[in-house]
């Protein structure tokens, strides 16, 4: 170990011995905290993009584990699965900078992961190109440019982050919404429901499963429909109007359109047999299809 790397190394000893302290401090910073989140939701559909795509070409889809703001470092957001731990600090304002925190959190991950550099990437994300070229520019004067760490600027914004292109065409790639005017909107909200009743951590599978949860029009199994599941839905949709239909790759979701009851969900397979050669055409004879249908209410004498 040089010079450099012992001047660096005391400092992460006693950085690392007050995680905990640290960690209290940036959960208080709620305005910083709106930012991170946000960063961290469309790091969240990025990443969901790529495993439908691996899923779409039949390829083996690795356990990814996301955590934004964990404790066993003061990451805002890490991604790892195995042989893989990508280390992402995400920093708000207009004008950020290398403070002790931000710096000993990135050496601390160096030292950790010094004997396996292939296992590690070190990323900081800035509000914007002027952050992102300032950072740039002072993190040799912090060494950090023996770290690797790359630096980029968000691609979204507050306080609007739906209204982008980039993040419209990542929720359009993970969601089976229908188009209407306030999709987006809606779905930025959802997604930030289901991550939040996710804790913020997590598998990539089980945070999907909590924001299809929360909305059921996101895809918890993130799968593609096939073309004979969105022609079946698009009937359904048509001729049933009592009823509202979602789905993902693997189930078919149902619930009344002016209420909050929802039948159990229905795996494809069983809507495609069931349904082969003619669809419902009624609630009723939806309902007895599936023997779901509630007997009537007597009244009141």
């Amino acid at each position: 170990m040089d010079d450099i790397e012992q001047k660096h190394w005391a400092r992460v000893q006693k950085f690392n011995r007050t995680l905990s302290n640290q960690r209290t401090g940036a959960a208080s910073a709620v305005k910083g905290f709106d930012f991170q989140e946000m960063v961290s939701i469309v790091e969240i559909l990025k990443l969901a993009k790529v495993i439908r795509g691996e899923i779409a070409a039949n390829r083996p889809v690795a356990n990814i584990r996301v955590e934004q703001n964990s404790d066993d470092a003061v990451d805002d957001l890490f991604i790892t699965t195995i042989g893989y731990r990508r280390h992402v600090q995400i920093k708000g304002g207009g004008d950020p900078s290398w403070d002790a925190r931000l710096v000993d959190a990135f050496w601390s991950d160096f030292f950790r992961y010094r004997h396996e550099p292939d296992k590690l990437h070190l990323e900081l994300i800035v509000a914007s190109e002027a952050a992102q070229e300032k950072m740039v520019r002072n993190m040799a004067s912090h060494d950090l440019d023996r770290t690797k760490v790359k630096i980029s600027a968000s691609q979204a914004q507050l306080p609007r982050p739906f209204s982008q292109k980039v993040v419209k065409d990542l929720i359009n790639s993970v969601s089976h919404t229908g188009w209407h005017g306030l999709k987006h909107q809606s779905m930025w909200s959802y997604l930030l429901g289901g991550w939040r009743d996710s804790g913020r951590s997590g598998s990539m599978t089980r945070v999907f499963r909590e924001i299809s949860k929360v909305s059921n029009y996101t895809i918890a199994s993130l799968a593609k429909m096939t073309p004979q599941m969105r022609e079946t839905l698009a009937l359904l949709e048509n001729q049933i109007p009592e009823l509202k239909f979602a789905a993902d790759g693997n189930r078919l979701l149902v619930r009344y359109r002016h209420g909050s009851a929802v039948f159990p969900p229905y795996p494809w397979k069983e809507i495609l047999r069931t349904f082969d050669g003619r669809i419902p055409e009624t609630l009723e004879e939806f309902e007895d299809v599936l023997g779901t249908r509630r007997p009537r209410r007597q009244g009141r004498k």
